[in-house]
């Protein structure tokens, strides 16, 4: 994250900036949700991804339970194109939602079990304003337990203030963007394209995680000769590395307890833990 008036090429390069992407808009898939959540995840592997962000909900509303879009995404972590031989890899994550502050606020389907889910805490971005305690758990970001009562967000990662990429679709103008980013339209004098805003949601902490993961992919292999890690492993490394947010603001006019708790998860992501 640079701050505006800085260096344009720090602009984008995110959590993992050597990695490649695929881009898929779920959320057009007609009708939805789809009858089988198995036609993003195939797609995802099929064109070589490791880690698949998903930072959406299924309409169903926060504090379902462990719903059966919920089950088929802990069978996908197991096996995310299941028409190919043998066992395909995807770790999966997902963003908590922003349904908050009360408890059991999760949307759904993301009471599963398998999967790694994020929720959204604070940031300190001193040059727009935002001197939040770093320690905190943003106000709107989906809290556990559960419906069965187990231990939810996994994790939570910064999702408040976090730059990302503006679209170009003029109905999604009135968003106000990064000032000093961008670059002009060849196509359309006066426009500028490339430019980035500030938005804050665990839409926003979830990708955090999922560059996360991407980095512990390369770094396990590297430590044990190019073999990827379980998506339960890189989930166990994340969780046990995570750092206590105790004594930072709840969202809900309290402070945070110690880990595991349903508002912070295991913590707060922190690589420099890792590495």
């Amino acid at each position: 994250q640079v701050e505006p008036g800085t260096d344009a090429f720090t602009w984008g390069q995110g959590v993992a900036p050597d990695a490649r992407f695929v881009n898929m808009n779920g959320l057009e898939l007609q009708p939805w949700p789809p009858a089988d959540f198995a036609l993003l995840t195939r797609d995802a592997v099929t064109n070589g991804a490791q880690v698949m962000n998903n930072s959406w909900h299924d309409l169903s509303g926060p504090g379902v339970g462990y719903t059966a879009i919920a089950r088929r995404f802990d069978q996908l972590v197991r096996d995310p194109d299941p028409d190919s031989e043998g066992l395909d890899y995807l770790v999966i994550v997902f963003s908590a939602g922003n349904s908050g502050s009360r408890a059991s606020t999760i949307t759904g389907p993301k009471e599963n079990k398998n999967t790694i889910v994020v929720g959204n805490s604070l940031t300190f971005r001193p040059a727009i304003g935002a001197t939040d305690d770093i320690r905190g758990v943003a106000t709107s970001s989906s809290r556990g337990p559960a419906r069965d009562g187990r231990l939810l967000p996994t994790v939570v990662a910064p999702g408040t203030d976090v730059a990302a990429a503006l679209s170009n679709f003029e109905n999604e103008l009135d968003i106000t963007p990064i000032s000093g980013t961008g670059v002009p339209d060849p196509n359309n004098p006066g426009k500028l394209i490339h430019q980035y805003t500030f938005l804050t949601g665990t839409s926003m902490a979830a990708p955090h995680v999922a560059g996360a993961c991407a980095l512990l992919i390369q770094w396990w292999r590297a430590q044990n000769g190019n073999q990827d890690p379980s998506p339960a492993m890189v989930k166990a490394i994340l969780v046990n590395t995570a750092e206590d947010c105790a004594g930072g603001p709840d969202g809900k006019g309290g402070l945070l307890g110690p880990i595991p708790n349903h508002n912070q998860g295991w913590g707060r992501v922190n690589l420099s833990n890792i590495f």
